[in-house]
Order: C-alpha cells, then structure tokens, then sequence
C-alpha cells in the first residue's frame, strides 16, 4: 500500500547529491512556497497539480515535467490527488559536466511552461525514475555512480524532448495564465 502524505516529504541528498523520491499527496496535501537548497525535476506521475513560480501558475497533468532551479520560490498545490517522482540534486551535479550545465540551461529557460511528454518519452521517463529508485534501495558498490548518471540521463532526456517541441506548441501547454 503506497503512503500517502499530506505536506512535502523531507529531502536529505545523500553524500554524492542525487535522489529519486516518489512523492503520493493525500486529498489534503498542501505545501507551503518554498525554497531549496538543490534543484529539481519533477515529474507528475499521476493527477494533476498547479505550479506557482513567482506570480505565475501553470497547470501540470500527469505526465508533465517541471524544472525548478535551487533557491526558486515555488509551490505545489493539487489540483487532484497526485503522485509526483522528484529528482533532487546539489548544483555541482550540473556544474562540474559543460555538457550537463548546457542541458539544465536549456531546460531551465523553458521552465515556464510545464514539458508534456508523449506516451514512449513517459514510459522512457519512468523507467529511468523506477530504475535510479531500485538503486537507492539496493545499496552497492556503484550505486552513487550509477545514481549520477541517470540524474545526468533524466537531464538530458527531458532537455533533448523540450528542444523537439516547437516553440508554438510550448506556448498553448500553458495552463493558467499569470
């Protein structure tokens, strides 16, 4: 039986910086705007949520990727009950690879808008997530190597996805307006 929660669960990154946590709201979930010390992607597995980032709102259904740089205002509110997988990681991650720091400014300039995957990108999505997820609970030597490179992987998945997207059709994604 999956625990539901009702406010934000607790990140703590490990030594190497990386984490893939799933996060199931309960009917009554609510968060707070917040600010992290990491950045994160975030990808709603299920339900739909609404994102505020400054003064705007965008909607997000399942199967929608968010991007949120660390020390962003942000707030999640659902707007269904959902279930979101977070990949939380230090900056470092992103600053000691050109490549890696190339593909999160991509992705972070686009961070208005909520990226929609297609049905193979969301199967290719969530197997990445289950697949990093089985490595945190199976602890062994390679782990947190392994555990960085599908971070990076994640990266440049959903910024090679949001690059294919024409920028017109990034525009009608939006949910709410400002």
């Amino acid at each position: 039986m999956v625990q539901r929660v009702s406010s934000p669960i607790t990140v703590e990154l490990p030594s190497h910086g990386v984490l893939f946590v799933e996060s199931s709201h309960a009917s009554d979930f609510r968060m707070a705007p917040r600010q992290d010390p990491y950045h994160k992607v975030l990808y709603v597995l299920s339900g739909e949520v609404a994102y505020r980032e400054s003064a705007r709102t965008t909607a997000a259904r399942a199967g929608s990727v968010l991007v949120v740089s660390a020390g962003v205002e942000h707030q999640i509110t659902d707007l269904e009950p959902s279930t979101l997988l977070l990949l939380c990681f230090r900056r470092e991650l992103v600053e000691v690879d050109a490549d890696i720091e190339k593909l999160w400014r991509t992705l972070v300039r686009g961070a208005s808008d909520p990226l929609k995957l297609s049905r193979p990108s969301r199967q290719r999505m969530e197997g990445m997530w289950r697949r990093a997820m089985f490595e945190w609970e199976h602890t062994r030597i390679g782990s947190a190597t392994t555990a960085r490179a599908l971070a990076a992987q994640t990266i440049a998945f959903a910024a090679t996805v949001h690059r294919s997207i024409p920028r017109s059709q990034r525009q009608h994604l939006r949910g709410f307006p400002k």
